[in-house]
């Protein structure tokens, strides 16, 4: 309904999630990125967090207008119940623990992550 993917997974099994990062600017401070799976309460139920490009792409060498692809293997833990959950994504300041937030067109902050889809564990229908 909102245009964003669904995808069907198992519990157990390892699913393999790719990001594409195009800075604006060089960055002079590291962020580690993450992708999170959230249940209806947006609890995390399993999550990736790393340096981007699987340790490889750190952003403090990124370039202006590059593509990043940056890829992330989530693993589904093989007791989680059957339902729908979120998949998120972002940045964040491993040093503070601060997400990087993302901006509008004026520059106004308005969130901290992008909701990437929603996720169906169990037997596909």
């Amino acid at each position: 309904e909102d245009g964003r993917p669904t995808r069907h997974w198992k519990a157990g099994k390892t699913y393999l999630v790719t990001l594409y990062w195009q800075p604006l600017a060089t960055w002079e401070v590291p962020y580690v990125g993450f992708v999170h799976m959230l249940d209806a309460s947006h609890s995390i139920v399993t999550q990736r967090d790393q340096v981007p490009g699987e340790g490889k792409a750190p952003t403090t060498g990124w370039l202006p207008g590059e593509v990043l692809a940056d890829r992330y293997r989530l693993t589904v833990p093989p007791d989680l119940p059957d339902g729908v959950y979120l998949l998120e994504a972002g940045l964040y300041r491993p040093d503070l623990f601060k997400r990087l937030p993302l901006l509008d067109a004026t520059g106004s902050p308005t969130a901290d992550h992008v909701i990437l889809g929603e996720i169906t564990v169990g037997e596909m229908p």
